[in-house]
């Protein structure tokens, strides 16, 4: 989640807090560089080895004093949200950077010291942008879901290996059109093989199942964790009103996406989710690239699949399935649904390929959802409870 700081607002919080200390941050050891920016002063420019716990003992000791007047910024990284709490929690104000907005050029050297002096650098110039913290309930229940997004992963995978080695011993299922359905499974449980492929197949099935038992676990704890928190369970109410939007889909958004109110502009919304595409401009020559799919991968993945419900009327939602929503909600998927249904149908007709139609279509549900959130939801947060009857 970003939050992109005005120019202005930016340079508040410069002049606020003069002192920064960059940190390029690792499992076992921890580099800082801190410049007073009023003065110039190079305050400290040491490594300190070890993990972030010692990394938190040298601030401490040498720093604790620059508290007030300080601020630490370090790049988002597989620490996750931990050392950022740890040091809030002892009064110190911390910057997580984006990865995707610190500026990539071809270097010849790459250090630790180097990037921290690079991210202190363009945090002065107000070239970056920030991740906001969630609360540790979200990180949780987000952890959750992303496991669930890899178990799916795994079972799409087995039933891919299990159609292949069954396919390669030449055997044929004709009972029904479709693979995966009961006849199917009762009929790779009985069918007639040599010993040693037979032994290999029940291994093969026993995986699978474990996948699946793991994937129904997961999905009670998502849905304790929903029925636990009013929020949660409001706005997952709300994005499935909307087409191609369904239980996990909604419960990403939830989770992954958060306020959408907090991008000031539709655009920053798109840019964050990596649905804009590249620019590689010189002179005349301006190539159409692929969208820079910077962000959060998993919300992505949900727009770009909510994105294929418009390609047919027949997907959308009928005017039975929300009347009985508040009137800016049925108004407002209405139009969503005619625009975004308009635009994938004359780009097909455009000839353009699938994959770039999804992408497009995505892009304007960015919109649609920011304005959701901005303008819709607040004129209709008294008749939130009526969402829950209608679901």
């Amino acid at each position: 989640m970003i939050h992109q700081f005005k120019s202005r607002e930016h340079r508040i919080l410069v002049h606020q807090f003069p002192i920064v200390y960059s940190v390029d941050t690792h499992d076992y050891n921890c580099y800082g560089y801190m410049v007073n920016t009023k003065t110039g002063e190079l305050l400290d420019d040491c490594n300190v080895a070890g993990q972030p716990s010692v990394f938190i003992k040298y601030i401490e000791k040498h720093h604790r004093a620059k508290k007030d007047a300080m601020v630490i910024i370090f790049e988002a990284g597989a620490l996750g949200f931990s050392l950022h709490r740890k040091l809030t929690k002892l009064g110190y104000i911390c910057k997580m950077i984006a990865p995707s907005s610190i500026p990539r050029r071809g270097k010849k050297q790459k250090t630790d010291r180097q990037d921290a002096m690079d991210n202190l650098g363009y945090y002065v110039g107000g070239n970056l942008r920030f991740v906001t913290v969630p609360a540790e309930q979200d990180e949780q229940a987000r952890e959750i879901l992303r496991y669930r997004q890899e178990l799916n992963h795994n079972v799409t995978k087995q039933k891919q290996r299990i159609l292949g080695f069954i396919k390669r011993l030449g055997c044929e299922f004709t009972e029904t059109k479709t693979t995966w359905t009961r006849a199917h499974y009762r009929w790779l449980r009985s069918v007639q093989i040599a010993d040693l492929p037979r032994q290999l197949l029940d291994v093969e099935l026993e995986n699978l199942a474990y996948y699946e038992d793991q994937m129904a676990k997961i999905d009670r704890m998502l849905d304790a964790c929903f029925k636990a928190n009013t929020d949660y369970q409001q706005m997952s109410t709300v994005y499935q009103c909307l087409a191609g939007i369904g239980r996990v889909g909604a419960m990403t958004m939830v989770l992954e996406g958060g306020d959408f109110s907090r991008f000031h502009h539709p655009n920053a919304m798109m840019n964050f989710y990596g649905m804009v595409p590249q620019k590689h401009s010189s002179g005349t020559s301006d190539p159409a690239m692929h969208i820079t799919k910077a962000g959060n991968t998993y919300m992505r993945l949900a727009l770009v699949t909510a994105a294929r419900a418009y390609r047919d009327p027949r997907l959308l939602r009928r005017k039975k399935q929300i009347e009985s929503l508040p009137q800016p909600l049925q108004d407002f998927i209405n139009r969503m649904q005619e625009r975004l249904y308009h635009r994938y149908r004359d780009l097909k007709q455009k000839g353009k390929h699938g994959n770039k139609v999804k992408c497009a279509v995505a892009r304007e549900l960015c919109g649609f959802l920011w304005e959701l959130a901005t303008k819709v939801l607040p004129q209709i947060d008294q008749s939130l409870p009526l969402l829950n009857k209608a679901a």
